[in-house]
């Protein structure tokens, strides 16, 4: 069944700004009593990790998410459609499931938003398994999920990204143990799973531009060349025709040219599970794992589809780590999501993923004291997205934000991590959250905000 989700019908702006919003981490009512289950239910019951409970109960409030991005001014909504919620068994999709997104993209829609569609994010469902992503045939299992969603929403109908960051959940859940299967040092197994989840994001790309939707987008770790600009360089250089041989020798120089490094900060992210703030053994380790060859399969499909490997956008993201400044630890979070220049007429060049290209700007270091994040800034909010704005719009061309997190959400096992513009006020429990005219920090957040999107589109 096809619904009537209405692709853009006006314009958009040459430079877009947005915020993150949805999945289960907002929706709530997951793996409860009753309640829908996914890959985080195991440790929600044994008391490993908080429940995610209502979140911000976006699932029977959606209009209090409209209504806040509508305030904001955005131009875009990044959401994300909970894959466990929708297929509640193997093969199985639910029509009012996905009725009920259709809906809400069809809101965004109306209200002049353009929705970018996560298919999957932080979490899988219960029936595939904590370990699904390590298994044969994950990819095929995935993309026949995507396809069907797809399929109903309307290919045309929005912008689709296929995983939300595949190197942060091959090593949160195989290699530091934050995440499901909570698995630490599995070294061999993380690059499987990051193969596996590459592989799937290339053959849903083949498959949607076949159904003339746009190109495909993909998330990845903001940060050193290492991963992410390996993927980057596979996915231009198959494009354009290169050999393995050539693609692995152009990976291997842009590693020997990066001076950054994800080593530390991994290796911190190791600590609250026993380990020191840096043992020889995991940084050895963890370097070696970095410096890997490009993952098999994916390098393989890439190269078997060439001008249908590419993405039309990647999103850049840093996870929170704990971070070792001077002998004390902090979290530390960069909260903005920056996606790549979009070329509607084909797909567009990447550039580098290390820092080298003139499209990506820095993202909004915060620091969290407390679980609370706040600006890095004496000045305050305002002053804060003042300076980052003035950087944003120094940089031509055009450019699309995405602010990750509107309102507070529960996030890889935890509701401490409060990154949202608007807070949650959790005090009644299963009865309901009250959503906050301010962060969690008690600043004007959403002001600021809305006044960084105006600049932007004016800008435009």
């Amino acid at each position: 069944m096809l619904y009537s989700v209405q692709g853009p019908t006006t314009p958009r702006p040459t430079r877009s700004i947005g915020v993150v919003l949805g999945g289960f981490g907002h929706d709530g009512q997951m793996n409860g009593p009753g309640e829908r289950t996914n890959n985080w239910a195991g440790a929600e019951q044994m008391g490993l990790v908080e429940a995610s409970g209502l979140a911000a109960d976006l699932l029977a409030f959606p209009e209090r998410g409209i209504e806040a991005a509508v305030s904001l001014g955005v131009d875009h909504v990044v959401t994300g459609l909970e894959w466990a919620r929708i297929a509640p068994s193997r093969g199985e999709v639910d029509e009012k499931e996905i009725e009920r997104s259709v809906t809400f993209l069809g809101q965004l829609q109306t209200n002049n938003i353009e929705p970018v569609v996560r298919l999957v994010a932080d979490s899988t469902p219960a029936w595939a398994g904590e370990e699904f992503w390590l298994m044969p045939g994950s990819p095929e299992t995935f993309c026949n999920y995507a396809e069907a969603v797809i399929g109903a929403i309307g290919p045309t109908a929005a912008r689709f990204v296929s995983i939300a960051d595949p190197v942060r959940t091959a090593l949160a859940g195989w290699l530091s143990g934050e995440a499901p299967p909570f698995r630490r040092g599995a070294l061999d197994d993380a690059l499987c799973v990051l193969d596996n989840q590459l592989t799937a994001h290339l053959q849903l790309g083949a498959w949607l531009k076949g159904q003339g939707g746009f190109p495909l987008g993909l998330e990845l770790s903001k940060g050193p060349y290492d991963l992410s600009g390996a993927i980057v360089a596979v996915l231009e250089h198959a494009r354009e025709g290169s050999t393995i041989d050539e693609i692995n020798e152009i990976v291997t120089r842009g590693r020997e040219l990066s001076q950054k490094s994800v080593v530390n900060e991994i290796i911190a992210a190791l600590h609250p599970l026993g380990l020191a703030s840096g043992p020889a053994w995991a940084r050895g380790d963890v370097q070696r794992f970095l410096q890997r060859p490009v993952p098999g399969r994916f390098l393989q499909t890439a190269m078997e589809l060439r001008e249908r490997a590419g993405i039309s956008e990647v999103s850049t993201n840093m996870w929170q780590l704990n971070l070792s400044i001077g002998g004390a630890n902090t979290r530390r979070n960069v909260s903005m999501v920056q996606l790549q220049p979009t070329d509607l007429r084909g797909l567009a060049p990447l550039g580098s993923i290390a820092g080298a290209s003139p499209s990506f700007v820095d993202g909004f270091c915060r620091v969290a004291k407390n679980g609370v994040v706040s600006a890095d800034s004496e000045g305050g909010i305002h002053e804060f997205f003042e300076q980052r704005g003035q950087e944003l719009l120094e940089i031509e061309g055009p450019l699309r934000y995405t602010y990750d997190g509107l309102v507070d959400s529960y996030r890889m096992g935890t509701h401490s991590r409060r990154t949202g513009l608007f807070g949650l006020d959790r005090a009644r429990g299963r009865r309901g959250v009250t959503w906050l005219q301010t962060n969690a920090g008690g600043e004007d957040a959403a002001g600021a905000f809305r006044a960084f999107a105006a600049r932007v589109r004016a800008s435009s």
